[in-house]
């Protein structure tokens, strides 16, 4: 959602009665709990609803604290390998780290199994002899 927009919807004064079919699907897309109404007719305190109501003479606004949702993190995974030194993972090409220098990166979130389940440092050596895939876990980074 662009800025623009979120301050047309912050700012409304205008009843539903009056919009349109596609100005009322845009405010949905905001989700109806972010909103609030008053009467047209008697203009009061504002009310918190999760409800907007199509044809009514009520005015809906877009909560003042509305924040847009965080877009989720691009996250890369590096599988885990046996190799001559240790249990290493290959960020880069012709570049290689051991699986413990990951908890000291930044952008280092959790190691994982093949299956998607989250599985603790101490196992992941037990994991990969019984044949199983294990990944180190990142949020992407352009400089990585």
């Amino acid at each position: 959602m662009d800025k623009e927009l979120i301050e047309k919807w912050k700012n409304n004064r205008i009843p539903n009665s009056f919009l349109t079919y596609d100005e009322l699907t845009e405010m949905k897309s905001f989700g109806e709990c972010n909103f609030q109404w008053r009467s047209h007719s008697e203009p009061r305190d504002w009310n918190d609803t999760c409800q907007l109501i199509p044809n009514d003479n009520h005015v809906y606004r877009l909560r003042p604290d509305y924040q847009p949702p965080k877009p989720e993190p691009k996250i890369v995974k590096y599988e885990i390998t046996k190799m001559e030194y240790g249990l290493m993972y290959v960020p880069m090409v012709s570049c290689q780290d051991f699986v413990e220098t990951a908890l000291r990166r930044p952008s280092f979130l959790y190691y994982e199994k093949g299956n998607g389940n989250k599985i603790g440092i101490e196992n992941i050596a037990t994991e990969i002899r019984n044949g199983g895939k294990v990944y180190a876990c990142f949020i992407k980074d352009n400089n990585e």
